[in-house]
């Protein structure tokens, strides 16, 4: 019994020790990657991506999600409402800590996404693609 719980012990250390020398020999996916990935399900991780690199860190931002069915061909209704909640959820969290306002008049930049500008009262300075699915505007003032 003692031998089978020190061959069990010695396999465990084996493998944990090739993990470790496997993670310092080959590169690893970003710690970045790992955060948004689960992202993918509710939003473009281009897109995310993108604006994060795009919106500066203190500035004030709006999301507008169009009514385009979200991927896979869901159609309207109370799925594109929860659509739309979980696009802004994901944008909100990966672009603190910028601040997000839900009035597009306040915001300096405004995040369409499914949606074409031009924003309805909002007048673009520049126009930065996000990817397929998205624009950030800068708004002028």
């Amino acid at each position: 019994m003692v031998v089978l719980g020190l061959l069990t012990a010695a396999g465990r250390a084996v493998r944990i020790a090739h993990t470790g020398y496997r993670s310092i020999r080959a590169p690893g996916h970003p710690l970045r990657d790992a955060d948004i990935d689960p992202l993918a399900y509710f939003a473009s991780t281009e897109a995310l991506d993108l604006a994060r690199q795009t919106i500066p860190a203190g500035a004030r931002y709006a999301i507008v999600v169009g009514d385009e069915p979200p991927a896979g061909g869901v159609g309207y209704g109370p799925l594109l409402v929860v659509h739309t909640l979980f696009v802004r959820m994901a944008f909100r969290y990966w672009l603190l800590p910028a601040l997000y306002t839900d009035n597009v008049h306040r915001a300096q930049w405004v995040i369409a996404y499914h949606a074409s500008p031009p924003i309805p009262g909002v007048k673009a300075k520049r126009v930065v693609q996000l990817g397929p699915d998205a624009e950030a505007i800068e708004v002028a003032r």
